[in-house]
């Protein structure tokens, strides 16, 4: 799954020159967004290194106690299990099919996640165009970027509606019963990575410190590419060696050369 590119806002774009918008879009600030984007999506997304241990998908299976009306007009109490149900347009596998409900349900969390194949601590259930699919730099000048989740994608959990059935009487009051439905809708992207945060503490963006060293050191590399051939007192300067990585490699080599612009 690769990076989208926002191209930058007006201000940026509306220099007849392209100068400004060129040096946007391969600016510094721009290149250490997409190589840090990358890093963190392969760690997170991928192989579900969150920085943050002991989380997992919910096992438990919900009950509650509610009142049944028979034919006779009796009421009983009865204990019903709350389902784990997922939205009708989103991708999943497995499960129960509901027709009445519009839904795919589960017993747990946990069971529709094994379902879908889904990582632990990745957060990356629909794999395809969910939530990471919107991972998107936005270069707004020659010095500045943004790594942000834009757009929106099909939620999994559904929205609740009541329906009625069959036609209204055009006399008397409307005594027709209504069915729960469920619909899909889609979520902001942004909004999905912030529900994340609320639930769990993990901040999907957050860099880890092996990429805040690597981050350092493609600074560097800028640095020592800048000095190249530069003198001081006649005499040249000399750079430090800078280690070689992928992410100063996806950074150095066109920075955002190989990303989606849109």
């Amino acid at each position: 799954m690769d990076l989208k590119i926002e191209m930058p806002g007006r201000s940026v774009r509306k220099d007849p020159t392209g100068v400004r918008l060129a040096k946007t879009l391969r600016s510094a600030a721009a290149g250490i967004a997409y190589a840090m984007g990358k890093e963190i999506q392969q760690r997170v997304s991928v192989r579900g290194d969150n920085q943050q241990r002991g989380w997992a998908y919910s096992t438990t299976t919900n009950t509650y106690e509610t009142t049944r009306t028979n034919a006779q007009g009796e009421k009983k109490s009865v204990r019903r299990t709350t389902r784990y149900h997922v939205s009708p347009k989103y991708p999943a596998r497995g499960g129960i099919q509901s027709d009445k409900l519009k839904t795919t349900h589960y017993e747990t969390s946990a069971e529709f996640h094994k379902a879908m194949g889904a990582k632990e601590g990745a957060f990356n259930t629909n794999k395809t165009s969910g939530m990471w699919s919107g991972l998107t730099v936005m270069p707004l000048s020659p010095t500045k970027a943004r790594l942000t989740f834009r757009g929106r994608s099909i939620g999994q959990q559904p929205k609740w509606s009541k329906k009625k059935l069959g036609r209204k009487s055009r006399k008397g009051p409307d005594t027709r019963r209504t069915q729960t439905v469920a619909k899909s809708r889609k979520i902001s992207n942004a909004l999905k990575a912030a529900t994340v945060w609320g639930a769990t503490r993990v901040s999907l963006l957050s860099p880890s410190n092996r990429e805040m060293r690597l981050l350092g050191n493609a600074v560097q590399g800028l640095i020592v590419q800048a000095l190249g051939g530069t003198h001081m007192g006649g005499q040249p300067v000399t750079a430090p060696r800078i280690p070689k990585s992928q992410f100063i490699n996806i950074m150095m080599r066109a920075q955002l050369g190989g990303g989606k612009i849109r």
